[in-house]
């Protein structure tokens, strides 16, 4: 009942209004003097309403200071509609509207209107103040709107500006632009290839020799080729350019540079290295097929350290980089660091499983070369817990389980250090404590030395950081791995005369201990060098 009747009450006036002659209606509307009842009168009905808007009672009745922040507001939202209405009544496009502290800050009604893109309100403010490319204060703000579709990428707007200054002023699109040359490398180097092909269009606007190294870094190829064709050749700016592409991973942008007759893809100049190099430490298999292409390329180039690119690629874990070098026919097999170490001592080290079944499947291979320290691949495996490594190496029955470094140490010594701190004679963890005791225990023989689950040993590593405790695992792991070797010596000493059990006492590894003494081939009271058995490396209370 109460609609029909709020039907009844509406109906027969909104068809009073409909049935009133337009000339009357505006006349009731030039009586109604404040925003409120203006904008609710034009909502009775959409006939009221675009008779009203098309007459302009609205917009005449905004007051002249207010007029100015709805111009703002209009560019914001992009309103041309109501953007022309504040404009015909007196709006300035150029004024600050925010009190902008920062110059960072977009400020005037045309900058907004230039950021978001809006080309026709950006042409409608420049068709209705031609001021604003003569007066300075209106063209510095002219020239703001215009860095803000360059910085956005507003193609369209750019292409606005610079037509309609064309008859007027030819300073637009110069270095009172607030610093073209920063402008123009920030568009190469963020791949606006459509502003740069608007401003490039206007015969003010010229290229810069810092735009190919923006380009490449960009990566954008139809940039780097247009900077190619235009700029003059500068083998120093293409060297760069190589390196940056090489980084980055842009092999479009790289490929266009090698393109140009005379480039030479091993060159460095300065503080550059080859691209090959970068590509290769960076892990950038498509760079790496680019240059391989070529045949001047050289797969064996050293970096300052007297890496090549093989080297490298073993230490990162590049397989897929090394099987495309390895193909070239030109890797040198026996190349070793200025530590001694080979491409498989790196990988081996670094747990890269996938390089090191790549490096073991090649007969050219040394699988037992040592450092200059003695290390083997086996023994730097150990040493990182790389358990999936040393199995590896083991299966090949090429490796010496037994093999020991310049100072002695077995890679068992070197698993059983794995996440193990060395301790003080002072340090009193409550946990150390517990493995001290359980450690003498073992030794002794008052409790028997049968290998347990890992989560029943080593007290101290329990409650410690979970990444250390991992550390341990993996050490541990290799420890069994090597104690199923049958050629296995689980009691071989080092200078020093320490035995890996001496070491698993001296870092408190009571799983350690446990599995050696249960081999049977261990002696607990062997004395090293200086007269200790393994039990004093225990401080004793």
């Amino acid at each position: 009942m109460e609609s029909k009747e709020k039907k009844q009450l509406t109906d027969p006036i909104q068809m009073s209004l409909l049935k009133l002659p337009p000339e009357l209606v505006c006349m009731v509307a030039r009586h109604l003097h404040s925003l409120a009842t203006i904008s609710a009168f034009m909502r009775t009905n959409r006939w009221i309403y675009e008779l009203l808007q098309h007459e302009g009672f609205l917009y005449d009745r905004v007051p002249s200071d207010r007029r100015d922040f709805i111009l703002w507001r209009a560019c914001a939202e992009g309103i041309e509609r109501l953007a022309h209405a504040m404009l015909s009544r007196g709006a300035n496009p150029t004024i600050d509207i925010r009190q902008a502290k920062s110059p960072d800050e977009i400020r005037s009604s045309i900058e907004y209107a230039a950021d978001q893109g809006h080309a026709g309100i950006v042409e409608m403010i420049l068709d209705h103040d031609v001021k604003i490319f003569t007066v300075d204060a209106k063209f510095y703000t002219l020239k703001r709107a215009f860095d803000w579709a360059i910085f956005k990428g507003r193609a369209q707007v750019v292409k606005v500006i610079l037509d309609r200054s064309k008859k007027v002023t030819p300073e637009i699109a110069h270095l009172q632009s607030n610093s073209w040359s920063m402008v123009s490398i920030s568009l190469f180097r963020d791949g606006q290839e459509e502003v740069v092909d608007a401003l490039l269009a206007d015969d003010r606007v010229q290229l810069i020799e810092w735009n190919l190294p923006a380009a490449a870094v960009g990566g954008n190829e139809n940039l780097v080729r247009r900077c190619l064709k235009e700029l003059p050749y500068s083998m120093t700016n293409y060297v760069a350019c190589m390196e940056k592409a090489a980084n980055l991973g842009h092999a479009g942008a790289l490929k266009a540079i090698l393109e140009i007759e005379g480039v030479n893809p091993n060159i460095s100049i300065g503080y550059t290295q080859p691209p090959l190099l970068v590509a290769t430490k960076r892990g950038h298999q498509n760079i790496v097929e680019v240059l391989l292409e070529r045949d001047d390329t050289q797969p064996e180039l050293k970096d300052a350290l007297g890496w090549s690119p093989f080297a490298i690629s073993a230490r990162k874990g590049f397989r897929g980089i090394m099987e495309l070098l390895w193909k070239t026919g030109q890797v040198d097999t026996g190349w070793t660091s200025a530590t001694g170490q080979t491409a498989l001592s790196l990988a081996a080290e670094a747990g890269h499983e996938d390089v090191v079944d790549f490096l073991l499947s090649l007969k050219a291979i040394d699988f037992d070369k040592s450092d200059l320290r003695g290390r083997t691949p086996l023994s730097l495996a150990a040493g990182a817990g790389a358990v999936g490594v040393a199995r590896k190496l083991l299966d090949t029955g090429l490796v010496n389980s037994n093999s020991q470094d310049t100072n002695g140490q077995s890679p068992l010594a070197w698993a059983i250090m794995q996440g193990f701190p060395m301790r003080s004679s002072t340090h009193r963890d409550p946990h150390l404590v517990r493995d001290e005791k359980e450690i003498i225990s073992l030794l002794k023989g008052t409790i028997p030395a049968q290998p347990q689950s890992p989560s029943t040993n080593n007290a101290q590593i329990k409650e410690q950081d979970p990444r250390r405790k991992e550390a341990v695992d993996r050490g541990m792991a290799v420890v069994k791995c090597l104690l199923a070797q049958k050629d296995i010596q689980p009691d071989s000493r080092d200078k020093q005369g320490d035995t890996p059990l001496s070491y698993a006492v001296r870092y408190r590894n009571v799983e350690a201990v446990r599995l050696l003494l249960s081999t049977g081939k261990v002696n607990p009271i062997n004395k090293d060098v200086n007269g200790r058995v393994p039990v004093d490396w225990i401080a004793k209370r």
